[in-house]
């Protein structure tokens, strides 16, 4: 058995987070585990793998970053030392909205801010993508433009990012766009809004994840006939602008939607959550666990949790075997 440092075991934890969970999206919140190797050690890591729950750590865990109570500025802490190493000066007449630790780099956070637009009480104007190092306080980059969620790519040279709207679970059918940070420049992926089968509307796009080898993007589509709804899981290529969608046609999905997803280490398989529900509803509703090849073969499916009193649901969490 290979013995794993004590530093990599910080985040072990189990049991769920709340027995009486009735929450959206067919997935209650638990703590199963994440288990990763760090790349510049090659150390074992442990994390917990539920969404949301670490996004305010760096890469190893080595800072945390927190918005102040108004969400008007951000302090990181040296979670080695619990002394502070950085804050942020306080945003004037703008708000935060979104912290990210690069991938890549231990030190680098990026983070959004802006302000609500005038006929909405959502943060859509002057909105702000900035990017700092936290051990020397640089400030790498400053970017204006209209950014909502945002992903880093796995070498953390790009994100990718979907208008500031569907923060708020809102359909989002525009293209998703990647910003260059070596260039600064931003390319919109407009070929992705206009897949839509013949017969049915686009309804929205979402879940966007990057693919291992920083060349791929994978996401979700849901798309509407008269009432009905089916879902899809695709794939986009950088290097080709050809998208492959392993799902497509997929008898299981008629009448359902994929609402998670995730990638094997070695890229081969794809597991999804798929459900009556979608992403753009706030309840949970019968879901199904499944597992397909990326080229479209070897779907099959189960069920993940039965729950006393509510609907079946996906698994909590899912845990791939790490590569040797």
């Amino acid at each position: 058995m290979e013995l794993i440092p004590s530093k990599s075991a910080q985040f072990l934890i189990g049991g769920y987070e709340d027995d009486d969970y009735e929450g959206g999206y067919g997935i209650p919140p638990a703590s199963a585990l994440q288990i990763k190797n760090d790349l510049d050690t090659n150390e074992r890591l442990f994390r917990k793998a539920e969404h949301g729950i670490y996004e305010n750590l760096s890469r190893n865990g080595r800072f945390s970053a927190e918005w102040d109570e108004n969400q008007m500025g951000i302090v990181v802490t040296d979670n080695q030392t619990n002394q502070v190493i950085w804050e942020s000066e306080l945003f004037q007449d703008t708000y935060g909205t979104s912290l990210r630790w690069s991938p890549k780099d231990e030190s680098r956070l990026a983070y959004l801010r802006g302000k609500p637009g005038e006929r909405s009480e959502f943060i859509t104007e002057l909105i702000t993508l900035t990017i700092v190092d936290v051990v020397t306080g640089k400030v790498l980059g400053s970017y204006a433009g209209d950014f909502g969620r945002l992903e880093w790519s796995p070498d953390g040279q790009k994100i990718l990012y979907e208008a500031p709207i569907t923060y708020y679970g809102l359909a989002f059918t525009d293209a998703p766009c990647i910003l260059f940070l070596n260039i600064g420049e931003k390319r919109c992926l407009r070929s992705i809004p206009r897949l839509v089968p013949e017969g049915y509307d686009l309804t929205t796009t979402g879940v966007y994840k990057w693919g291992l080898s920083n060349e791929t993007i994978y996401y979700t589509y849901i798309y509407g006939k008269e009432g009905n709804w089916i879902g899809n899981l695709c794939m986009y290529s950088l290097v080709t602008s050809y998208i492959i969608c392993p799902t497509e046609n997929l008898e299981a999905l008629r009448g359902m939607t994929i609402i998670d997803h995730d990638i094997s280490p070695d890229q081969q398989f794809l597991y999804f959550c798929y459900s009556a529900s979608s992403l753009l509803n706030d309840y949970a509703d019968t879901a199904y666990d499944g597992v397909i090849k990326v080229d479209g073969s070897g779907f099959f499916s189960w069920k993940g949790l039965v729950q006393i009193g509510g609907p079946q649901v996906c698994s909590p969490s899912t845990l791939w075997r790490p590569l040797p």
